[in-house]
């Protein structure tokens, strides 16, 4: 079963990106099991809420109009 990050993240992506930044571009969205549960000013107030509602590692959030992060990371053996 997937994480809560990576299937909210998905549903996020594929459900509510667009509402979400129409709507309330930078702010935070709080999600949980793939649907967005509240919208916050900044994280701090988003994990607060989240931590207290769902527990550790049942919620994640999205911040609504960042553009995603790429890491590419070596790969262990392999020669530059």
């Amino acid at each position: 079963m997937p994480s809560q990050a990576l299937s909210n993240h998905d549903a996020y992506q594929r459900f509510h990106r667009e509402q979400m930044e129409a709507n309330h571009f930078g702010k935070i969205a709080l999600l949980h099991n793939g649907d967005v549960v509240g919208v916050y000013e900044d994280r701090e107030s988003a994990y607060a809420v989240g931590i207290t509602q769902y527990g550790s590692g049942e919620f994640s959030f999205e911040e609504v109009g960042a553009q995603p992060i790429f890491v590419s990371l070596p790969m262990v053996g392999q020669g530059r």
